[in-house]
């Protein structure tokens, strides 16, 4: 895979989500609001060459041409639900994304593999893990890191971000700390 630019992580924008809005406590006042915040904090922290790896449970599909970059999908819990109930849906997520995978395995800048999943449940425990899900509940665990808006201010994790973030894990995990 060619990548050109700079690379960033996210997942769980949930573009459109009252519920999403609502149960994760994200701090705007409509959907509209959240939905033209992560646009924006999107636009002002990626650029046109870049590449992000959206790690499931992008929503509102509309909401792709707005944002700037490469994006490349990764399944989430929404996103295999619907291809489940109307199997034609993986066909919109292909046009709409310039690859879409139920789990990838990247090499990152530090030459190391990287796995990116939508569930931390999914990691490869032989590697470091990127994965959503979890809403900012918990940034780091011992195996990898919650790249979601929710736990990352509302924007794409730049890769340099996520390889400090993995130094530090690798380094000097502490139960005490990341929990």
């Amino acid at each position: 895979m060619q990548v050109s630019g700079r690379v960033f992580f996210t997942s769980d924008t949930h573009f459109g989500s009252e519920r999403t809005r609502v149960l994760s406590r994200r701090p705007f006042a409509s959907v509209e609001e959240m939905n033209w915040a992560l646009v924006a904090n999107w636009n002002r922290t990626v650029g046109p060459q870049d590449t992000v790896w959206h790690l499931g449970d992008f929503g509102d599909l509309a909401f792709a041409a707005h944002l700037n970059g490469s994006i490349r999908l990764v399944l989430g819990n929404y996103e295999v639900d619907a291809i489940r109930r109307d199997p034609a849906y993986r066909q919109e997520l292909e046009r709409t994304f310039a690859s879409v995978d139920l789990s990838r395995v990247i090499r990152t800048a530090d030459g190391e593999q990287l796995h990116l999943s939508h569930k931390p449940s999914a990691a490869d425990r032989e590697m470091f893990n990127a994965f959503g899900h979890i809403h900012g509940r918990q940034k780091c665990k011992r195996f990898g890191l919650d790249v979601g808006v929710d736990g990352n201010h509302f924007a794409p994790l730049s890769e340099e971000d996520l390889l400090f973030f993995k130094r530090a894990v690798n380094r000097e995990y502490d139960e005490e700390v990341f929990c």
